[in-house]
């Protein structure tokens, strides 16, 4: 210990607390009671042992520092940067019923429909789609044949069309005719869906253009990515990405979409921004992978890179803000 002499400054008495700077460095101490201004006491302070040094003899220096261990790859990244996982789906078509007769008319063209069901090759959908074998002259054909399909996140609906198979000269002609289209959001598929329970469907769905009828399918989905629902939460792990992908028919003008990544405190105050604008923040915990203005191309169009555990203390909240720059809806 080291003994301190404190003098009593201007306008502080006993009892008072000061802010004094001693070898250790600032410490707090009550003046004692009686002193006046101007009067000095003592006060012992703990002395720090100096660390003891090296130094190298000439003949050998000292040797370079390690270089730093390479940067960790981001869990599921390959050499293209994207992320080779799918979900899986089982699906059925079961049958038909009160599907249009489209051989009740025409020169070449008597008898009752063949019915056969398409499963329209989508975007998203891994695979080159499928086809039920042809029903021969039935109004309500019954398939009941499974398909498995492996799909990604691009995937928005199945689509289904009906045809009648036509054959000789009718089928040369015109060939065979569309008895009607259906679809369903895979929304739908989503809604209710439980944590750990495979995500189950079957329903009737109505055919249109031309139609009329209805299809009977089934489906059920094994989901490898984790899938975020309203109210259902998802485990991350500590270092993570956010991918935002967008496309548009041909015929609709490019959209501008931007993902953003704001962080909270406890009181909801934003500590910092990563955006378009700005892609770093959080001291290099996240980071933006830079504007795409149309969309175009695979994979993710825009993403946010987060290590969760680099982000400062004070970061209780981080909200994902998707933009649309021009303000055209998406919908």
């Amino acid at each position: 210990m080291q003994r301190v002499a404190v003098t009593v400054p201007h306008g502080a008495s006993g009892g008072h607390t000061l802010t004094v700077q001693t070898p250790s460095g600032l410490m707090n101490v009550q003046v004692p009671q009686g002193l006046q201004p101007g009067q000095t006491f003592e006060m012992l302070v703990p002395v720090q042992q100096a660390q003891p040094s090296y130094a190298a003899p000439p003949s050998m220096p000292m040797a370079a520092p390690a270089p730093p261990p390479p940067p960790q790859p981001w869990p599921g990244d390959n050499e293209t940067g994207t992320k080779p996982e799918y979900n899986e789906l089982e699906l059925t078509i079961v049958e038909a019923k009160r599907v249009r007769n489209a051989d009740s008319s025409g020169l070449f063209k008597k008898g009752i429909s063949d019915p056969y069901c398409v499963i329209k090759d989508v975007k998203g959908l891994i695979g080159d789609g499928g086809k039920t074998r042809t029903v021969k002259d039935s109004l309500d054909p019954v398939w009941n044949q499974t398909f498995h399909f492996k799909f990604n996140y691009k995937l928005s609906s199945l689509k289904f069309k009906l045809f009648d198979e036509d054959n000789g000269i009718a089928s040369s002609l015109d060939g065979d005719d569309k008895l009607g289209s259906a679809e369903v959001q895979i929304a739908k598929l989503l809604h209710g869906a439980q944590p750990d329970e495979p995500i189950t469907l079957d329903t009737w769905l109505p055919l249109r253009k031309p139609g009329p009828g209805e299809l009977h399918i089934k489906a059920k989905i094994r989901a490898n990515i984790p899938m975020a629902t309203p109210g259902r939460r998802v485990p991350l792990p500590p270092r993570f990405r956010i991918g935002l992908a967008w496309e548009f028919k041909k015929k609709q003008p490019p959209l501008d979409l931007d993902a953003s990544i704001v962080g909270l405190d406890a009181y909801e105050n934003i500590m910092d921004i990563v955006s378009y604008k700005q892609l770093r923040g959080f001291h290099g915990a996240v980071v933006h992978s830079g504007d795409d203005r149309t969309g175009d191309g695979g994979g993710d169009d825009e993403s946010i890179a987060i290590d969760a555990a680099a982000l400062p203390p004070q970061v209780e909240k981080l909200a994902l803000v998707i933009n649309s720059f021009t303000a055209h809806p998406i919908s």
